[in-house]
Order: structure tokens, then C-alpha cells, then sequence
């Protein structure tokens, strides 16, 4: 019975494998099956145009895109496909298609269908603005003639040596004709004249492939110019008048599109650009502006770097001005107004007479209708579209209580905020002390832009408020980078605590020498000119009371590109001139010392090598390249029969480098601290830590102290105490008053009646406890006397005279030491 058992079992399990193993093959040869089964895909096109649309099928069961023309009857059939999900999407040039692509899933079905609307996209053509002002030089008149006032008309004319680039104010005292020279002009079709008259720049004869993608097109804009109308002399176009002559302009069509849509249907038709944005501009004033242009639009390059005029703006603040904080809510669909006017194009320019400090701005917009079309501040902000010279806002005269203010400082403060109506600083909105919800210093000018003139300290910075270029004297108003002025503000020509900048009211009449080194504005001025230079000619007229400069941007640069003046020598108060040959010659002004050996000797001759003189030649702060140059432009004393150090070969081991001002002092990202750097020094200098540290291989032990370790500036220290003692020994023995020295006082030289070092009083000529001014000057020096005391004074006001030159200021010392009778013995005169 078992063995039965077993047996059925063994069939139980036969039949049921038997039965996967039939009911296995019918569900795979259903797989294959509908693998093998093949769909079919028709496309129709219809609409506008049936034939040539070219048809694209992508999907995941493709190994690459299927593409096919269609014939006429605008109907293309994929065949053979595999089940899956495709794409299509047809394209023709000129046409768009309804729906752009269509998804198809196969499943089912074994032919599918997919259909498109063609429609025909109009041809923009550009028509000329010949077109443009026929139609609407009656209802808006302005802008054609401030288009041809502005620079794109390009309505000037040079001189052939093109020297003359100002552009030409036709609208006055009569209605402009053009002079009968037409060559004076940069004209189409006379091209030529491009590479005669600018010196062949790359764009000379180019004018094809060059000029014609910003000028132009040709036959439209450039020849057809030549047929507009002029204006007269009340402004008016002057329809009689059209003596205008060819040339290259940027016309309506360049900035707003081609407009042949728009005339044909102008009522209904926009403009492509009718309110052109940033990006219209950026087409031409990018960072491929053309390099022979800059001669007439020096910011056109978008500043240090060239980056462009656009590309600088797309990464300035005004581009994001649109910050988190004006939305009027978390979707950011609306501006508060009050954000507005200074946070968005419309804004700006829709409440640009909106002005006053924060109450005031409060009280007329905080109730105001949010802005529902907005965009950020951009170039049509602040320019007008047609003259781009014409800014929002315009100029203003003086008045009793305040001064002229230029179209330019009107404009960028209009929202950073600075004065209001009597030229007393006002409180900006998010001046901090009133605005506690959006208030910052970093929002503000207040506290940097602004001097009271009624302290004698100098509280901020002082614009020029009438200058064309008052704000970009010191700013990029592309960029808006501020990196640079972060830098200068902590250097000493930034600092408006500085004693350089505060110790005088500089402007005064009997501080007129000083202007030159002492004012941005005199420092312009002389570099403009120096063989022309006079300080009575210095305009100060923008300051008030007290105020005074400090050495802004504008005195070593031209403009908002930060062009650098340029010097080709300069002259030493010796006579002599040197030159580094870059940019240092501009530090050289300033740094070059206000005496020299001819002042000391003039001195001396006037009243004898044993007279009595009373006053002490006094060569300056911080005479460095005087030191630099040494015996190259005599600003110590060197005495008769000796050889001095000069330039040459002062720095041979940098090998080219490191040899002048800006080579050492205008490195690195913190260009504009003008300090130097340790690593340039410590890369063969090793082992130092300070710039005092230096002292280079084989130094001699110049000061003959033993010590052979100590930096250069050690030994010049020596040497200085020891000519200090002699000077006061010398006078002593040859029975003149005790004199003594203070570097920190002018004239720096003093009585020490009793000789124990400190100067004498004014009242009494006795030193009592506490008295530390009003002192009594040293009148009575002989010619050793004011030699050394010179070369003493000389050394002391440049401390880093071991860097830039210490052999000179070793000499000058040694040699001053020996002249008084002091034993040198022990020195080693380099």
C-alpha cells in the first residue's frame, strides 16, 4: 500500500511541474509576441505651412533622435517602433507650432496620431529712423533732439588732429551749420578717415564687420541720418534745415528693435524694447567696446580691469537692488513704495521728486500703492534713454543758503541721501538713529560724505558739489565697488584725522605753497601743469568754514575708469629731475622733499659761514624719493669732495622688480593701503619679521657698535645719537646757546639755555614742570651748524631711509659727525 502511495505522489509531482512548465511557455511567447508587435506614428502639420517642417522623434527606445522633412501634403510616418513613451517636436525657421511638442505613449493601439498648428512668425525688419522721426517728431519732439544732442547721434565734430572731442552746443546763440571742412568729421561713407584721423585702430576699414553691429544698419540709420531735420536755436526741430551729413550713429531700431511690425500696424503693433532694459544697452557697451573709443568715453571699458560696462553693472548693487526686505510680502509680487523709490527702476524714476529725510519719505510714501511692475535699478535709471549725458535729475543753482549742485550729485543723491536744501546733512532713511527697523551704516553717507565746517575737524569727505563728476571723481558707478575705497580710506592719504589733512585750514591764502601736496585739488592742478602750476588759480570754492581735502582719487586719477595722471620727470627743489618710469613719478611730487643742499648753501652765503642764521632749512615729511635718488637729486647735504650714493644700483638684486613706489607699495589685493609687503622682503631676506629685520649679507658694522646683528635701521639709529651729541657739543664749544631737537614741532630745532636736553620756554627761558609749548626756536646756527642739523632733520623725517636708500643716509651722517670735529674712526663710510 506504501509503494502505491509513493507512486501516485511522484505523479502528483510530475503533473504539476508539467503544468508550470506549459503554463511558463504560453506567458513567454505572449512577451514575444508583443515584442514583436510594431507601431506606427503619423505627424500632421497643418495651418500656415505644411511642407519642409522638420519633425524630430526622441525616446528612451531610440537610440538617437529619428528626423524627417515633410513633403506637401505636410503628413510623415514613423514606422516599426517599439512600445514605449517618445517625444515630438517640429521646427521651422520663421514659424512657431501648437503645441510646441507633444508626448506619445504606445500601449494599445498600433497607430497613433500627432498633430501641430503651424503659424507664421512676421519678419522683423528694420525700417531706418529716417521711418522713426517722420512719425513721431510731432508727438514727441523731445526725443529726437535730445537723441541728436546726445552721444548716439553723434551730432560733434573734431578737429583732424582730434583734440577737440567736446560736443558741440548747436542750440546756442543760433541754429547749427556745419563747417565746410567735412573731413573734420568721422563720416560714412568717407570710412577712411577713421584709420587717418584716429591712427588706424583695430577697427579701421573694418567698418562691414566691425562698426555695423552698434552703427547701424548702413544704408538705413548711417546714410539716412544725412536727411534729417537740425534743430534751431529755440530747441524746436527745424524741418527747413537737413545739412546733416552722414555718419555713424546708434539709431531708434538699435535700442527698440526693428520696427517694420510696428509701422505697419502702430496701434496696435508694439516696439520690440519699447522701454529698453539694461541688457539693449549691454548689445554694445560690453566688454568688447572697441579700445579706440576710450579716448572719448574713457568709462566705457567699465572700469579698473576692463570688464565692460555692462558685465561691471551685472555685478553691482544696482542690479540687486531688488533685496529681500522691499517685497511687500513673502511672494515678492509687490515693492512697498516706499522701498521703491530707490530699490527699482519704475520707482525711481516715478518718485524721483519725492525727496526730504526719513520723516519726510515716511509721511509721502509709507500709504502709497505698492508697485506691481518693477525691475532693478539699471542704466535707464539714471540716464535718459535718448541723451544718455542727461541724467534723472537735473542741476541746481546756488542759493542763499546753499551751493550749485551738479546734475550728477543731484542724481546719486536722490537716494544716498546727504544734504538737504541748506546743504546741512540730512537724517537718511536708514540713518540708524531714526530708522530702528532698516536702519545701517552701510546704507549711508551721512557719516562718511559729510564735514562740518564749523569744526576744525574733518568729520568726512568733501564732494565737490557743483562738479560734472562729483560722484565719479572717487566712484565707479558701474560697479559700484566700493573694494578699493575700503582700501584707500585706511590708508594715509584716506585719513581724515590725518595731520596732513587737518593740522592747517589748507585752503587758506598763506597756505598756498603747501596746496600742492596738502589738497586733491592742488595736487590736479600742479600735475596737470607743472611748469604752468599756480596755487592762486586753486578752486576751493566748494568748501566751507573750516573744511578742508584729503588726497581724494581724482588727484592721482582722471576719471571713473581710474586712469592715472601721468608725469614724464619730476623736478627736485634742487633743480634736478629723475624719473622711475611708471606710475611712482606721481609719488615723487609729494615725496621728493621742499629743500635740498642749494637751499642750506643759499642760507649760509647770505650770512657767512660763521654768521648768525636764524632759520633752520626744513626738507619735509617723509622725503623719500629725495633719499631714493640720493646724490641723483642732492636733497641731503653732501659736502664738497665726497662721493654720494644714488639710484644706480640700489636695488640690483631685485632684478627689475621691487625697484620703484608702486612696484613695493601697490601689490597684492590691498593695492590702495600702499604698504608694503614682508614676503616680498623675507624671500631673500630670510629669518625677518619686521621690515626693520632687514640687513643684507656682508653689512659692515657701519655704526662701529660691535653689533652685526641688528638691522640697517640699528645702525642708522647709532649714527643719528651720535651726530645729535656732536651738534650739541659743537655749540657748546664754540659758545653759542644749548640747542636740542623735537621731531614732533616745527621748526623742530629749540633753546636749551640750562642744556639738560629739554627746550626752553617762551616766558621765562627756563623749562618748569609742565611746560611742553610755546618754546623758543633756534635762531643762531652757523654754516656746520645748519649742515648737520639739516642731514640730521633729514634722516629723523625719513624713517624708512634704510630701506629705500641707507647707504646715502649713512654718508650724510658720517660725514655730518666728521664736519663738526667728531672722531669717525670707528665708522665704516659706505
Amino acid at each position: 500500500m506504501e509503494k502505491v502511495i509513493s507512486i501516485l505522489k511522484r505523479k502528483e509531482v510530475s503533473f504539476f511541474v508539467a503544468l508550470l512548465f506549459v503554463l511558463s511557455a504560453v506567458f513567454f511567447s505572449a512577451e514575444e509576441a508583443n515584442a514583436q508587435i510594431k507601431y506606427t506614428l503619423v505627424v500632421k502639420i497643418q495651418g500656415d505651412i505644411k511642407e519642409g517642417v522638420a519633425v524630430e522623434l526622441s525616446g528612451s527606445k531610440l537610440s538617437t533622435p529619428l528626423t524627417k522633412t515633410t513633403p506637401v501634403s505636410g503628413i510623415v510616418k514613423f514606422l516599426k517602433l517599439a512600445k514605449g513613451t517618445y517625444t515630438v517636436t517640429p521646427t521651422k525657421e520663421g514659424y512657431t507650432f501648437a503645441p510646441e511638442t507633444k508626448e506619445i505613449i504606445f500601449k494599445r493601439k498600433k497607430i497613433l496620431t500627432a498633430t501641430f498648428t503651424a503659424t507664421e512668425v512676421p519678419v522683423l525688419e528694420k525700417i531706418g529712423m529716417d521711418n522713426c522721426v517722420t512719425c513721431h517728431k510731432s508727438s514727441t519732439p523731445e526725443v529726437y533732439v535730445n537723441w541728436l544732442k546726445g552721444p548716439h547721434g553723434n551730432f560733434n565734430y573734431f578737429d583732424t588732429s582730434f583734440k577737440n572731442n567736446g560736443y558741440s552746443d548747436f542750440l546756442t546763440p543760433e541754429s547749427f551749420t556745419y563747417p565746410t571742412d567735412y573731413t573734420k568729421f568721422i563720416g560714412f561713407p568717407n570710412e577712411a578717415f577713421i584709420e587717418e584721423e584716429l591712427i588706424a585702430p583695430e577697427y579701421a576699414g573694418k567698418t562691414a564687420d566691425y562698426c555695423l553691429a552698434c552703427h547701424g544698419p548702413f544704408s538705413t540709420d548711417n546714410e539716412k541720418v544725412a536727411g534729417l531735420s537740425l534743430v534751431n536755436s529755440s530747441g524746436e526741430i527745424d524741418s527747413a534745415n537737413s545739412t546733416q551729413v552722414a555718419r555713424p550713429v546708434i539709431g531708434c531700431e538699435m535700442c527698440h528693435g526693428a520696427g517694420s511690425l510696428h509701422k505697419g500696424s502702430p496701434g496696435s503693433v508694439e516696439i520690440p524694447y519699447k522701454d529698453p532694459s539694461a541688457s539693449q544697452c549691454g548689445q554694445c557697451h560690453n566688454k568688447n567696446f572697441p579700445e579706440g573709443h576710450l579716448t572719448y568715453h574713457p568709462a566705457g571699458a567699465g572700469g579698473a580691469g576692463d570688464p565692460g560696462v555692462y558685465e561691471a553693472y551685472l555685478a553691482s548693487p544696482h542690479a540687486k537692488s531688488l533685496e529681500d526686505d522691499v517685497y511687500a510680502s513673502a511672494e515678492k509680487k509687490e515693492v512697498k513704495a516706499l522701498c521703491a523709490k530707490c530699490h527699482t527702476d519704475e520707482g525711481a524714476r516715478q518718485y524721483k521728486d519725492t525727496d526730504g529725510d526719513y520723516t519726510a519719505l515716511v509721511t509721502a510714501l509709507d500709504g502709497a500703492a505698492n508697485l506691481t511692475d518693477f525691475s532693478a535699478v539699471q542704466c535707464r535709471t539714471c540716464h535718459d534713454a535718448h541723451n544718455t549725458e542727461e541724467l534723472l535729475e537735473p542741476a541746481t543753482a546756488a542759493t542763499e543758503t546753499a551751493k550749485a549742485r551738479s546734475s550728477q550729485f543731484n542724481t546719486c543723491t536722490n537716494c544716498h541721501q546727504l544734504l538737504d536744501s541748506s546743504d546741512a546733512k540730512i537724517t537718511a532713511y536708514h540713518d540708524s538713529t531714526a530708522n530702528t527697523t532698516y536702519g545701517s551704516d552701510v546704507r549711508v553717507i551721512t557719516d562718511t560724505h559729510f564735514d562740518d565746517p564749523s569744526t576744525t575737524a574733518l568729520e568726512g569727505y568733501n564732494i565737490d558739489k557743483d562738479s560734472e563728476t562729483a560722484c565719479l571723481n572717487c566712484h565707479n558707478q558701474h560697479s559700484g565697488n566700493l573694494t578699493i575705497n575700503e582700501q584707500w580710506v585706511e590708508s594715509p592719504h584716506g585719513d581724515k584725522g590725518g595731520e596732513a589733512w587737518s593740522h592747517y585750514d589748507w585752503k587758506a591764502t598763506n597756505r598756498q605753497s603747501c596746496q600742492k601736496c596738502h589738497t586733491a585739488t592742488g595736487f590736479a592742478n600742479y600735475v596737470a601743469d607743472p611748469a604752468t602750476y599756480n596755487a592762486a588759480n586753486n578752486d576751493f570754492s566748494h568748501l566751507t568754514g573750516s573744511q578742508n581735502e584729503v588726497l581724494y582719487c581724482n588727484a592721482c586719477h582722471t576719471n571713473s575708469a581710474f586712469e592715472r595722471r601721468t608725469l614724464s620727470s619730476v623736478t627736485f627743489p634742487s633743480g634736478l629731475t629723475a624719473d622711475l618710469g611708471d606710475d611712482s613719478n606721481l609719488c615723487m611730487v609729494c615725496h621728493g622733499g621742499r629743500t635740498s643742499k642749494k637751499d642750506v648753501d643759499t642760507s649760509i652765503t647770505s650770512k657767512g659761514e660763521d654768521g648768525h642764521i636764524s632759520s633752520f632749512s626744513n626738507i619735509h615729511y617723509l622725503p623719500v624719493a629725495a633719499i631714493l635718488f640720493g646724490t641723483d637729486v642732492q636733497g641731503g647735504y653732501e659736502y664738497s669732495g665726497k662721493k654720494y650714493a644714488g639710484l644706480a644700483n640700489k636695488f640690483a638684486n631685485h632684478e627689475g622688480n621691487l625697484n620703484t613706489c608702486v612696484k613695493c607699495h601697490m601689490r597684492g589685493e590691498d593695492d590702495h593701503k600702499f604698504e608694503p609687503e614682508l614676503s616680498d622682503c623675507s624671500k631673500c631676506h630670510t629669518g625677518i619679521s619686521d621690515f626693520e629685520d632687514i640687513r643684507p649679507i656682508l653689512t659692515p658694522d657701519y655704526d662701529g657698535d660691535g653689533d652685526t646683528e641688528e638691522g640697517l635701521i640699528g645702525e642708522i639709529e647709532t649714527l643719528e645719537e651720535k651726530l645729535l651729541a656732536e651738534i650739541k657739543k659743537y655749540t657748546n664749544d664754540i659758545g653759542r646757546f644749548g640747542i636740542t631737537y623735537d621731531a614732533s614741532a616745527h621748526p623742530y630745532w629749540f633753546k636749551d639755555t640750562d642744556k639738560d636736553g629739554i627746550k626752553d620756554s617762551a616766558v621765562n627761558g627756563t623749562i618748569d614742570p609742565g611746560e611742553t609749548t610755546d618754546t623758543v626756536n633756534y635762531t643762531d646756527f652757523n654754516g656746520k651748524m645748519l649742515r648737520a642739523a639739516y642731514n640730521y632733520h633729514t634722516s629723523r623725517k625719513e624713517p624708512c631711509g634704510y630701506i629705500h636708500n641707507h647707504r646715502y643716509i649713512i654718508e650724510l651722517l658720517i660725514d655730518s659727525i666728521k664736519d663738526l670735529g667728531g672722531d669717525v674712526s670707528d665708522y665704516v663710510r659706505p
